[in-house]
Parts: C-alpha cells; sequence; structure tokens
C-alpha cells in the first residue's frame, strides 16, 4: 500500500481527512473540504429492518 494512500485511510478512520483543491492563482488552496465515511443506503435500510423486527419480536412477547 503507497504511504500517501495509508494516510489517507488513517485520516479517514479519525475524522481528519480533508480535501483541498489548488490553483496558480490561489495556491493556499481554493475549495478546501472535510471528508468523512458516509455509511451505504443499503446498509442503513439494513439497520432499520433489523430495528423494526427487533420492535415487533419485543411487542409480540410483551403479548404473550
Amino acid at each position: 500500500m503507497s504511504t500517501a494512500f495509508s494516510a489517507l485511510a488513517t485520516g479517514l478512520d479519525l475524522g481528519r481527512a480533508c480535501f483541498n483543491v489548488h490553483t496558480s492563482s490561489l495556491g493556499g488552496g481554493e475549495i478546501r473540504g472535510l471528508l468523512v465515511a458516509v455509511p451505504e443506503p443499503g446498509s442503513c435500510a439494513l439497520l432499520l429492518a433489523g430495528l423494526g423486527l427487533v420492535g415487533w419480536a419485543a411487542r409480540q412477547h410483551k403479548a404473550a
């Protein structure tokens, strides 16, 4: 693994990765932003489905 990629991966894991676009007119950076990991929509849907199933099971257990 290259050192630049491992530094990016480490920065993402720690929440300290940033993006900076430099141009000849703005050498310090024209566009800046922090990079954050965002879960895939499928992961969110799976989480909601699991929570719904746990809630349904708890309700069925309480009714019995």
